[in-house]
């Protein structure tokens, strides 16, 4: 399995206008969300799914998103 991150500015988009996100059987709830930094996307992820990121994808998308390491909770 592999991971490639993407980070797009969609910031002059109105939310509506995005695709609608399709995932098979492993993405069924596939969504957008709002990812300005780190916290805000573990925020919008747990506000959508009430759940986490995922210890392996936390370095990732901190990386990505230019926060840093995020602390790890449990």
């Amino acid at each position: 399995m592999v991971t490639v991150p993407a980070r797009a500015d969609l910031h002059v988009m109105r939310r509506r206008d995005f695709p609608v996100p399709v995932g098979a059987d492993d993405a069924r709830r596939a969504a957008w969300v709002a990812a300005g930094s780190y916290p805000a996307a573990v925020a919008a992820l747990a506000m959508a799914y009430g759940g986490h990121v995922f210890a392996a994808h936390r370095p990732m998308l901190a990386e990505l998103l230019g926060s840093g390491l995020p602390e790890v909770t449990r």
